[in-house]
């Protein structure tokens, strides 16, 4: 069903929620529309019942139209390992092309991550496979710590030596 004053949509239409509850829609960052900054989301399943619902209301500002030729096993993916790599890397890390990205992590969004910096144009795509192991455009480093520091400082600070592997 639809709620009252929604235009532009059908019962229905195949949707995708691009965040997962509802949004306050008056904090700083959902005014510019930067919904996954809200200060007060509500999470479903975790601020209110409908994590395993059939049907489920949301906000029409949250819905993406999923075109027929992506199955709902595909589209289910899409907002949340596809949508946040792809906020992350060209939203908020503004990729251009041609410049060197980072990714540490590469697990279920790391990958999207990986496959989206590369479809920007990524001059250089350093991803991290496994504690001190990565990869650079196919060549393999293992990194060994220059200095211990504090849990503190490592995610800001930490150095490490590169040797290839043969």
């Amino acid at each position: 069903a639809l709620g009252p004053g929604v235009e532009d949509w059908r019962e229905g239409d195949r949707v995708v929620a691009t965040v997962p509850g509802k949004t306050c829609g008056t904090c700083r960052p959902c005014r510019p529309s930067d919904l996954e900054a809200c200060l007060s989301p509500c999470i479903v399943g975790v601020d209110y019942h409908g994590g395993f619902a059939e049907y489920l209301p949301f906000p029409v500002h949250s819905l993406v139209r999923l075109p027929d030729t992506i199955p709902f096993e595909q589209g289910a993916i899409l907002a949340d390992a596809v949508g946040t790599p792809f906020h992350a890397v060209i939203v908020r890390g503004a990729l251009r092309a041609g410049e060197r990205v980072a990714i540490f992590g590469v697990g279920g969004l790391g990958t999207h991550a990986v496959q989206i910096a590369r479809l920007a144009g990524a001059g250089e795509i350093i991803r991290r496979i496994e504690a001190r192991v990565a990869e650079v455009d196919g060549i393999t480093l293992h990194m060994q710590p220059v200095q211990d520091l504090t849990v503190e400082d490592r995610v800001s600070r930490t150095q490490f030596q590169y040797t290839l592997e043969d």
